[in-house]
C-alpha cells in the first residue's frame, strides 16, 4: 500500500517536473515596462528581448517576446532586478513558462548563466 502510494506521487511529481517549456539561454537587448491603472487594480508589464530576435523555447513557434505580469508572479520585483541585473552585465538568461501565443512567451522563472 506505502509503495503504491509512493509509487503513485513519484509519477505526478515527474510529469509536473517535465511540464514547463524553457527558452534557449540568450542576452537581453531590451527590457520594457508598460504600466496599465484603472478603477479596480495597477497592473505593470515586463517585456524582455532577445539579443539573437528570439527566445527559441522548446515546442513553441518563435517567440520574440518574454512577457510577465506584475499581478501573476510571486517575487516580481524580484524577477525584474535578476534581469536587469544580467542585462547590464551581459550575462545569458533562460526563463520558463508558457507560449501563450506566436509571439509572446508568458515567463514564471528565470535563470541567469
Amino acid at each position: 500500500m506505502k509503495c503504491n502510494l509512493l509509487a503513485s506521487l513519484l509519477l505526478l511529481l515527474s510529469s509536473y517536473s517535465f511540464s514547463e517549456t524553457y527558452t534557449q539561454a540568450r542576452e537581453i537587448s531590451e527590457i520594457a515596462l508598460t504600466e496599465y491603472k484603472s478603477i479596480s487594480a495597477e497592473l505593470t508589464y515586463l517585456d524582455i528581448y532577445s539579443a539573437t530576435g528570439s527566445w527559441d523555447p522548446a515546442g513553441c513557434s518563435q517567440q520574440s517576446i518574454v512577457s510577465i505580469k506584475s499581478n501573476e508572479i510571486i517575487g516580481y520585483e524580484q524577477f525584474l532586478s535578476m534581469a536587469l541585473a544580467a542585462k547590464m552585465s551581459g550575462k545569458k538568461v533562460a526563463f520558463s513558462g508558457d507560449c501563450i501565443d506566436d509571439r509572446i512567451f508568458k515567463a514564471n522563472k528565470i535563470k541567469i548563466f
